[in-house]
């Protein structure tokens, strides 16, 4: 009885280390390239002076995701990009360029408007 309980209690204590570990953010387990996030700050700085906002999203799109990018455009001049399911191999660089982005919009409407427009189309 002892024994099973023993096993009992190092299972558990292993399933919550193996949970905690498959939740982790696995940005935390690499090295940020410093010169490719500021490529990307730089660029959509750019474009930002230019007129252009281009908000890049990560991930396959869902079927409300044409209207959210039609509502984001009419309604925020926001052209809403997927580049599907995975992250590109400049990573860094696209974090640094939607982290501007969304600096931009937050400032511009006191929070970033595309999360909240996406839980709109999702409560329809």
């Amino acid at each position: 009885m002892k024994t099973q309980k023993t096993i009992l209690s190092l299972l558990v204590v292993m399933s919550t280390y193996s949970v905690g570990f498959s939740q982790s953010d696995p940005t935390s387990m690499r090295k940020v390239d410093n010169k490719e996030y500021t490529l990307g700050v730089n660029q959509a700085t750019m474009d930002l002076k230019g007129g252009l906002i281009t908000y890049k999203i990560i991930g396959q799109p869902r079927m409300i995701d044409s209207k959210l990018k039609r509502l984001a455009k009419e309604k925020y001049g926001v052209t809403v990009v997927f580049h599907g399911c995975c992250a590109g191999p400049r990573i860094d660089y696209d974090e640094g360029y939607l982290a501007t982005v969304r600096a931009y919009l937050t400032k511009k409407y006191k929070a970033d408007p595309i999360p909240e427009l996406e839980k709109e189309l999702g409560n329809h």
